[in-house]
């Protein structure tokens, strides 16, 4: 009866993780790399006796659906990362580029506004 306890009770526990992995969002403040720390630790709390690929695999696909922008879920999901790392190098160096592309835009709209006066 003390075994069938803590059984239930581990069950119960890994489907909590389960469920908290598959709702996990990327979080105002958070950067990507601390999102694929927070993937990775929960796919592994999730499924421990899962072989590092299906976890890898799994880690992923969340961080994947965890990303807020659209465009960049679906620019990854295009370039078919190998795992959750492949994931998170690809979503940070699109950050980088989206954020130099901004500039760009704002630095040429600086220069029209002033070149029209």
């Amino acid at each position: 009866s003390a075994h069938l306890k803590s059984d239930s009770r581990l069950l119960v526990k890994l489907s909590y993780i389960e469920f908290s992995l598959k709702r996990r969002r990327q979080r105002a403040s958070e950067s990507l790399p601390e999102l694929g720390q927070s993937i990775r630790r929960l796919s592994n709390l999730a499924y421990p006796t899962a072989p590092f690929d299906v976890r890898e695999t799994l880690g992923k696909e969340q961080f994947i659906d965890a990303l807020v922008d659209s465009e960049m879920r679906l620019r990854i999901k295009q370039s078919r990362p190998k795992g959750l790392n492949d994931a998170v190098r690809l979503a940070v160096e699109l950050e980088a580029y989206n954020k130099a592309e901004n500039k760009v835009r704002e630095g040429r709209g600086y220069l029209r506004q002033n070149y029209e006066r």
